[in-house]
């Protein structure tokens, strides 16, 4: 046999053992299966909330080997400790917890196990509010921080998810001043300095407006908008106040302007339609403080006198009648008051007096009677401050006792039960308040000593607690 044709069988040989590799020659290319997804790396620890940071995803087949342009989709188990910001890999850390996050590929998947470990920040508040299922407050170093329901972005965190801990608004702790901050029905809005000059901003739900005009927060800090008249010079401004879905602003010239809804007039300015931008008020009148609830909106004057417009069908305006108005009337009755909240008022000497709806008890004169003009709060108690929730009412006395009157359905009145009263009844807790704010069905108020206690609804984790147990006694902010 020559070299040549040995050659030649050598090689027929070795093609005949390829294609039975291969299962038949004329399908010599073996099918790539996968089999597992590998991601990489297997575990992520976090010690700082509001930090991304990338996985990677490897769909391999059955010889070992990557497979290229596999669809890798990406989930999380656990959307209230970390969450998948882009179906890259990217993930984010929410709060404190364990999570999964999974990388699927067809019916295959591979995970990494997440941990965040961030303890809960020590806060000292100054302030708090209360909307409709969420809560906010100021610290005494000025950052803002909110916790509850966060459906539309109310809490300005960056995220929608609901909160049962405070978190910070945006980067308020680093970038901004906080002055002061007040909760809507499902937004909210504060007044921030970072530069000297106080701006207004607003975050949340904008279906009519209540926040369009001020932007909301990117990933850093608030959106950079001045408050700004439409149309009009005016000076700084100095107080922000909201209502359900309409908001209203003092300037540091005394001039009052409202934007967002308006059907009911609570806009004030002369009109029942509504705005992206702050209105002035109509009539010309200067108001050191303005405060805008529900549909309506009350506002006072330097020298004490108290003026209200908007919705008025159960006589929330005080002006004596039960029609709706939209522009500022006075409130009857001669009354000169120190501070306003709502339907409610305290006179320079420590009287209380409410008007308006007064079905489950909220105006405390000892009836379920509703007034269209201020009356007297029962038990010559001596008030530093009045809140107006939607149908109870919550006040602090000079020497710092709680008290709140109303419907308690969910425990808003914070005595221990489920009775609703016509009358102030003490809250409990022996704790001596430097402020209390009544919410749709929540409360919550501030100590001397700083710390922040809420009582009532926590579905949502409005009390800040830690929990979504709703409590009839006040339970801390924080846990």
């Amino acid at each position: 046999m020559s070299c040549r044709h040995f050659a030649s069988l050598h090689r027929f040989a070795l093609g005949a053992t390829l294609c039975l590799a291969a299962s038949g020659c004329g399908d010599s290319v073996e099918p790539r299966i996968p089999t597992t997804v590998v991601v990489r790396p297997t575990t992520l620890s976090f010690s700082t909330l509001l930090v991304r940071k990338s996985l990677i995803a490897n769909v391999i087949d059955q010889n070992g080997r990557t497979m290229l342009g596999e669809l890798i989709r990406w989930s999380t188990s656990n959307s209230s400790v970390a969450i998948v910001i882009r179906q890259d890999g990217r993930i984010e850390s929410i709060g404190s917890g364990t999570a999964t996050i999974t990388a699927t590929s067809g019916s295959i998947s591979g995970a990494a196990a997440i941990t965040v470990d961030v303890p809960a920040p020590v806060l000292e508040f100054s302030s708090v509010t209360v909307g409709g299922a969420h809560s906010c407050g100021v610290t005494t170093v000025h950052g803002a921080y909110c916790w509850g329901a966060n459906t539309f972005g109310q809490l300005g965190d960056r995220s929608l998810l609901d909160r049962s801990l405070p978190v910070i608004v945006g980067r308020t702790d680093s970038f901004y001043t906080v002055r002061s901050v007040t909760a809507g029905l499902t937004h909210t809005c504060g007044l921030f300095e970072n530069d000297l000059t106080p701006r207004g901003y607003c975050w949340g739900h904008n279906n009519v407006g209540q926040t369009s005009y001020f932007g909301g927060f990117d990933n850093d800090a608030p959106s950079s908008v001045l408050i700004q008249g439409e149309g009009s010079a005016q000076g700084s401004t100095q107080s922000v106040t909201v209502g359900d879905n309409h908001g209203c602003l003092v300037t540091t010239d005394d001039v009052a302007y409202c934007w967002g809804e308006n059907a009911s007039g609570q806009l004030g300015d002369g009109t029942n339609t509504g705005g992206l931008t702050p209105r002035p008020i109509a009539g010309g009148h200067t108001f050191q403080s303005v405060s805008a609830t529900g549909d309506h909106t009350c506002a006072l004057t330097a020298s004490g006198d108290a003026f209200c417009w908007g919705e008025n069908g159960i006589g929330q305006l005080g002006d004596g009648t039960s029609t709706d108005r939209n522009e500022p009337v006075a409130v009857v009755g001669g009354l000169t008051f120190a501070s306003l909240s709502g339907g409610c008022g305290v006179t320079p000497d420590g009287d209380g007096y409410c008007w308006g709806d007064n079905a489950s008890g909220q105006l405390g004169d000892g009836t379920n009677t509703s007034s269209n003009a201020p009356i007297p709060i029962s038990g010559g108690l001596d008030f530093q401050s009045l809140s107006s929730g939607e149908a109870f009412t919550c006040g602090v006395t000079t020497t710092g006792d709680a008290y709140c009157w109303g419907d308690n359905a969910t425990g808003q009145l914070g005595n221990g039960t489920f009775d609703s009263s016509n009358v102030p009844i003490p809250v409990s807790g022996g704790h001596t308040f430097q402020s209390v704010a009544a919410g749709t069905v929540s409360s919550c108020g501030v100590t001397t000593a700083g710390d922040a206690y809420c009582w009532g609804d926590n579905t949502s984790g409005q009390l800040g607690d830690g929990t979504n147990d709703s409590s009839n006694v006040p339970v801390r902010v924080g846990g």
